[in-house]
């Protein structure tokens, strides 16, 4: 989503921090599962408006392979 009046607004991103866990465990020989979450946080400084924006995203994923 982007607010119209403030597209071409300059942007800086600033305390970029990415942190997470993850676990894999083989189900056979040839095939694993594995799970993982992960948290960014980050800081979108607008240099127009003087407005300083915490972001956080969370990820959660769940892997299936196979090994040759």
């Amino acid at each position: 989503m982007t607010w119209s009046a403030y597209e071409q607004e300059v942007k800086d991103k600033n305390n970029f921090e990415i942190k997470g866990i993850g676990l894999s465990a083989k189900i056979t020989n040839n095939i694993f599962v594995g799970l993982s979450y992960s948290e960014t946080n980050l800081d979108i400084y607008y240099h127009d408006t003087l407005y300083d924006e915490p972001v956080q995203l969370d990820s959660l994923r769940l892997r299936f392979g196979y090994l040759f």
